[in-house]
């Protein structure tokens, strides 16, 4: 997405252009100006998401700096396809100044050690997957930064130096990996919120709302569920609840809009054969004796409404006898 439609006036003046033409077309529609002395087409701006934007803004600061730029925390994160709630406008850097965690002109520089944990993913330069998981888990609310953590735990595809992956990109994090990024962040308080969030995190959920629920659940002190296990249905199709607290016999489900709206998700199938398969497979596990709850991400994101939510569903019944072997287990692998 960003390269190849980055123009540069240096670049221009250079060719022996007059750039004063780039401010021209910009006042005509035809430009937008993304940082000073950087432009790209008005249709490319208005076509690319907020992370595609964030790619334009760090593409434009590294054409007007003479060193190459180390990408940080957030900005880092959207080169190795971490999850965020929000994508920032600002763009993040690292430096070794004294100055470090001044803002100035959509730069955010954070001071930090360009001396270890950096990589090359496609033409950028950032801080590895494993510091930017734990340098942004130090900083990051508890439940975000488990969302983080557990993408970091999961493999993907090569790092390319996109800015606009949904799914982690490049080799799984270790838990080693991660606990030796712990130890260099700077201050006791940054690597006990850090450690919180690494302690719980795990490469079995499969989406940054199932991680975001696992982390409120955390929040809210219920009993933590098991992820992904896997039941057969008395159809013979296999499913793999995103939660189950198997001594309540109940599973739990994130109920995002992308479930029903992604492309690729069972085939092309349309929304509606989707919510359809979704009623039956929860009728496949009620069949087994199992119960379900759902729920939404405004409900899940909003702590009160979670905990109702999970109460009614007995969750926090913790002295709750298991339900009957034969109920429990069947279909379960």
């Amino acid at each position: 997405m960003t390269d190849g439609t980055m123009i540069f006036s240096s670049e221009l003046a250079r060719l022996g252009h007059d750039s004063r033409e780039l401010a021209r077309r910009t006042r005509r529609g035809e430009l937008v100006r993304v940082r000073r002395g950087a432009y790209v087409s008005a249709n490319t701006w208005q076509s690319a998401g907020a992370r595609q934007r964030h790619g334009l803004r760090a593409q434009a600061y590294a054409g007007s700096t003479i060193n190459r730029p180390v990408f940080a925390l957030h900005s880092a994160a959207l080169l190795w396809g971490l999850p965020l709630l929000r994508c920032p406008e600002q763009v993040t850097v690292l430096t070794e100044d004294d100055g470090g965690g001044r803002s100035r002109h959509g730069i955010q520089k954070h001071r930090g050690s360009l001396r270890r944990q950096i990589s090359s993913t496609g033409n950028w330069l950032c801080t590895d997957k494993a510091r930017s998981t734990v340098e942004l888990a130090s900083m990051l609310p508890f439940s975000q930064s488990l969302a983080i953590a557990d993408a970091a735990l999961r493999a993907g595809p090569e790092a390319a130096g996109t800015w606009n992956s949904a799914e982690p990109l490049g080799e799984a994090c270790s838990a080693t990996e991660l606990q030796t990024a712990v130890a260099h962040l700077p201050s006791f308080a940054a690597r006990r919120r850090a450690e919180a969030a690494i302690r719980l995190a795990s490469p079995l959920a499969e989406s940054m709302g199932e991680s975001l629920s696992r982390g409120q659940m955390h929040l809210l002190k219920a009993p933590i569920p098991q992820l992904q296990c896997s039941f057969i249905l008395p159809s013979g199709k296999l499913a793999r609840p995103d939660f189950y607290w198997e001594n309540l016999g109940l599973m739990g489900e994130f109920d995002g809009r992308q479930k029903y709206l992604r492309s690729d998700w069972q085939r092309g199938t349309s929304v509606e054969e989707r919510v359809l398969a979704e009623k039956h497979r929860e009728d496949g596990l009620r069949s087994l004796g199992l119960r379900v709850v759902r729920w939404t991400w405004a409900e899940m994101m909003d702590l009160s409404e979670f905990h109702r939510i999970l109460t009614q569903a007995g969750v926090f019944e913790y002295s709750a006898p298991a339900p009957p072997l034969g109920s429990r287990n069947y279909g379960r692998i």
